[in-house]
């Protein structure tokens, strides 16, 4: 299966009696089919040349310009450069690059491969085109054979809107010998078996409605590697479906002597056909008919645009010839049962044959009148691989992706790549210093080496991978088996003795798709904009201070982390398009710097993240199977979503939410120092934890009230939360510049959670506009707040109601010890209600405040709830002038704990009322309450007095 390149002589062809002196120029305008001989400062080929050489490459000597515009075919190859040899045609001297290379619009360059294109007889040799000149224009085509490469080495190398291609491989056909066969073209034994056994037949199709499913027997077979082991063929086929047909044929020898045929094959793709045929034996006495199935597979040649046919050709003749045992490969050691013929071409075989005649159906191959469920006979099991490539390196650390057959290798300093078409089979490496241009440029190939740069600032990676390009490889596995049964027919008073063969084909695992891998990836600019999807398995080095990218970026095998070793000075990243990382993924943490800005617009996963920015912004989805950690001087998460298996960490300086969901499958861990902050109530951040949240350290300002934030309880698990917020008390205060939440709800996973909350230090305050405890089925027992933290909240709910009429607020105010307190005069976004007072002004007020069944608030008698103005301004009693100490008493209903302020002005068209004092009621129930004013004694000046209050 593994074949490296053969010897390869450079051939120039001299007359080797006469010395004379390098021509100025040589020109051909006619045909030339013998190599000729070539010693000239100028090669101009006007004409055609098809040459054969042999195993050697052709070349000229002395040569420093190159124009093409006929055509020229060479096995098995050509090189172009300047070889200064001598009168006897070797080398006097160093290669050395040509001065300039034009192949025009009309000009076609092939090589073609020697020999056969595949290791049939071991006869094949591969092709060479290697273009070696400073200056590269190259206009029309150039190609090698399936075997071939193809090197365009150059300084200034300008291939826009060319074709360079490596051929399609092709078959020759297979040949079965006495006890040896040739196998086709990239045709590998995987395993093999042919023998006799006793076959349970009962199982081999069954039949659902419409659906069937198809299983050989349990088989023996060798496998490459020398090893024995069972084998089995077999597929579902649900109807109606795509990729699979069957055949069925049946011969009568006589009344009592039947044969039946079925075969059964199953593909991969919609873009497969398979065509089932039979043939007749050379024995006249054997109605069993040799089974002939050709697959073939149509795709389009990108760089020709015309259309190729790969074909699978299968001939079974297990019921139809003697023939069995197996056969020794030529050319590997491994063997294929005789009575298979493999290949990818029809080459020896595959006559026409006739369809099938006769129908499939549930009792074709099996009925339960038959005279057994079991049955005695021969059967073949054999599975092969169908490669894409004339052959393959050998499995030695030397033998990897660029030792494969049907390569393409450019290098150049500059190169333009505008609308070129290019198809490689085994390899396409590309190396340029300076990429001018790769727009439209159409790119066909398996794998791919790039080391790329620009000179000019900007590098554009855009349309150099595919996801995905169309190759026709895998494995097709076949099982065979030739068996009698029969039964008792009444009407003949005899048994009927039925003769069957059976063909199983399952090739789904034959793919056209195959996948694109990028091995080596290197990319140098100052920015670098990688647009087009790739996978890249081997090494990745980015050589920028800006790296963008707008499409995807799939990083495996020998690349498991992204780190400053792949991006050493990297400074910018912006990502819009998606990135997948095996392990870790350290984004400017593991630098001497973090980096200058973050962004992800797209989607980033991997296992364990690390960011570390001056900016940070996060509109796109992190995808984490461990732990997130986000430290940045100044970032935002706008309509981003964390997704962490592990804990979340989020510190720095200064961070912002909106539209967030952040969402932690342990912990969250908020470090910030300056400003923790969203945007308000619109921001609709979701923040949920399964291991707590902690906030050891208070921000210098900013508050979440548009952000739920949900702590969820496993099953029987104690769950620790930490805030560092400041204690207020009950006042509007602890709502500002403190962290404080929108929504802080619990909700436990499993019974018999403990949700425990602790301060920081010997007094902190955890402030909530709504305190969501409904899913809690015993608060007292499920919730803890220790002694060094006050929760504080405006509204909240409860999994029951209250029997006293209180609403969840009241009832729940001052538990806990005090610990947990209602802050009845906040009317924050989650809490809020508008209330008209004195039947012309609206004013905010707490929703629980004003739906309360026991407050009263405006001191009338009549509570909150069923009052139609209970916030109404107060009605001063009396006002009466005091003597000692000279001043006024004023009196009126006050409501107990409720601060009223007493304020006063001497204007009455002016709004400008002072503040004389505030006095709060020690009544216990709504009462008269009289106070005395001295800082505003009577006087020859009119003043005007009002009582006002916050609703309380």
């Amino acid at each position: 299966m593994n074949r490296l390149f053969g010897t390869v002589l450079f051939l120039g062809l001299f007359a080797t009696t006469l010395i004379r002196a390098t021509d100025a120029t040589w020109v051909n305008n006619g045909n030339i089919v013998e190599p000729p001989t070539i010693d000239a400062t100028n090669v101009i080929n006007n004409g055609s040349i098809s040459i054969n050489t042999g195993n050697a490459v052709f070349g000229t000597s002395n040569t420093r310009n190159f124009t093409n515009s006929g055509t020229m075919t060479g096995s098995i190859g050509f090189r172009f450069d300047n070889s200064p040899n001598g009168s006897s045609g070797q080398l006097a001297g160093q290669r050395k690059l040509a001065e300039n290379f034009h192949n025009k619009n009309t000009g076609a360059i092939r090589a073609n491969d020697g020999g056969f294109s595949a290791p049939l007889f071991g006869l094949n040799s591969a092709s060479y085109l290697m273009v070696h000149a400073t200056n590269i224009y190259n206009q029309g085509s150039l190609a090698v054979g399936p075997a071939g490469l193809l090197q365009i080495f150059g300084t200034n190398v300008n291939i826009a809107r060319s074709s360079i291609a490596v051929d399609s491989i092709f078959g020759v056909g297979s040949f079965n010998g006495t006890n040896t066969f040739f196998p086709d073209t990239a045709v590998y034994d995987n395993y093999w078996g042919q023998t006799n056994q006793t076959m349970n037949v009962s199982g081999i199709t069954t039949f659902s409605g419409t659906n069937i499913t198809v299983s050989s027997p349990i088989h023996d077979v060798t496998t490459s590697l020398g090893l024995s082991t069972p084998a089995f063929v077999g597929f579902n086929r649900l109807n109606p479906v795509n990729g699979y047909t069957n055949a069925a044929y049946a011969s009568i020898a006589n009344p009592t002597n039947l044969y039946r045929q079925a075969v059964f094959v199953r593909l991969s793709s919609t873009n497969m056909k398979a065509e089932i045929t039979f043939i007749p034996s050379g024995n006249p006495t054997n109605l069993f008919r040799t089974v002939q199935v050709k697959i073939t597979q149509s795709q389009t040649n990108i760089v020709s645009q015309s259309s190729e046919t790969n074909f699978v050709y299968i001939y079974d003749t297990l019921a139809s010839s003697t023939n069995g045992g197996t056969l020794l490969n030529t050319n590997f050691g491994t063997s294929r049962p005789g009575n298979y013929l493999v290949a990818r071409s029809a080459g020896f075989g595959f006559p026409p044959g006739t369809n099938g005649n006769a129908t499939l159906n549930n009792i074709f191959l099996y009925s339960p009148a038959f005279l057994s469920r079991s049955s005695e006979g021969k059967y073949a099991g054999y599975s092969a691989f169908f490669d894409n490539l004339a052959s393959r390196p050998p499995l030695i650390p030397a033998g990897d992706v660029t030792n494969n057959p049907g390569r393409i290798e450019i290098k150049a300093d500059s190169l333009d790549m505008n609308k070129a078409r290019i198809r490689a089979q085994g390899l396409l490496s590309i190396q340029a210093n300076h990429l001018i241009n790769s727009s439209n440029v159409v790119i066909d190939s398996e794998n791919l080496n790039y080391n790329l740069g620009s000179t000019n600032g900007l590098l554009r990676v855009q349309n150099l991978v595919k996801d995905e390009v169309i190759r026709f490889k895998g494995d097709v596995k076949m099982w065979s088996g030739v068996w009698t049964n029969g039964y008792f027919d009444a009407d003949l008073t005899n048994n009927v003795l039925i003769n069957y063969h059976a063909l199983i084909i399952d090739a789904q695992a034959l793919d056209d798709i195959q996948p694109v891998r990028i091995y080596d990836f290197r990319a140098k600019a100052t920015n670098v904009v990688f647009s087009d999807t790739g996978t890249i398995g081997r090494s990745f080095i980015l050589d920028s201070e800006s790296f963008t990218l707008d499409g995807g970026l799939t990083l495996t095998d020998s690349i498991q982390n992204w780190s400053q070793v792949l991006a050493p000075t990297l400074k910018r990243f912006t990502n819009n398009g998606f990135i997948s990382i095996p392990n870790e993924a350290h984004f400017g943490d593991d630098g001497a710097a973090p980096y200058q800005s973050f962004v992800n617009n797209g989607t980033i996963s991997s296992s364990g993240q690390i960011i570390r920015g001056d900016y940070v912004r996060i509109t796109g989805l992190h995808d984490v199977s461990a732990s997130f950690n986000l430290n940045a001087a100044n970032g935002e998460i706008d309509g981003g979503d964390i997704e962490a298996f592990g804990s979340i960490t989020i510190s720095g300086v200064s961070n912002r939410f909106n539209q967030a969901l952040i969402n932690s499958g342990a912990s969250l861990v908020l470090n910030v120092t300056n400003s923790l902050r969203d945007d308000g109530v619109t921001s609709s951040n979701i923040i949920a934890v399964r291991d707590g949240f902690f906030m050891t350290a208070k921000p210098a300002s900013g508050d979440l009230f548009g952000t739920d934030m949900i702590s969820f309880a496993p099953n029987n698990a104690q769950v620790n939360h930490v805030w560092a917020g400041r204690n207020d008390g009950v006042s509007n205060s602890g709502y500002t510049n403190n962290t404080a939440l929108g929504y802080l709800t619990l909700v436990p996973e499993g019974g018999d959670p403990l949700f425990v909350f602790s301060g920081v230090g010997l007094n902190n305050g955890l402030y909530v506009d709504f305190l969501d405890l409904s899913r809690l089925s015993d608060y007292g027992a499920q919730l803890q707040i220790d002694p060094n933290l006050v929760i504080y909240y405006a509204a909240a709910a409860v999994s029951f109601t209250s029997t006293n009429g209180q609403s969840a607020e009241e009832f729940l105010d001052g538990q806990f010890n005090g610990r947990l307190r209602w802050v009845r005069s906040f009317s924050g976004p989650s809490s809020t209600t508008n209330v008209l007072i004195n039947g012309n002004q609206n004013i905010t007020v707490n929703l629980a405040l004003r739906t309360s069944h026991t407050l009263d608030s405006d001191a009338d008698g009549i509570v909150n709830a069923l009052d139609a103005s209970p916030f109404d301004g107060v009605q001063i009693n009396s006002i009466t002038r005091n003597v000692s100490p000279a001043g006024y008493k004023l009196s009126w209903n006050a409501a107990p704990n409720t601060l009223y302020r007493v304020e006063a002005k001497t204007n009455l068209a002016s709004t400008a009322w002072i503040t004389l004092f505030t006095t709060t009621s020690t009544n216990s129930i709504t009462a008269p309450w009289t106070v005395l004013t001295t800082n505003s004694a009577p006087s020859a000046v009119t003043k005007y007095f009002r009582v006002t209050y916050a609703p309380n």
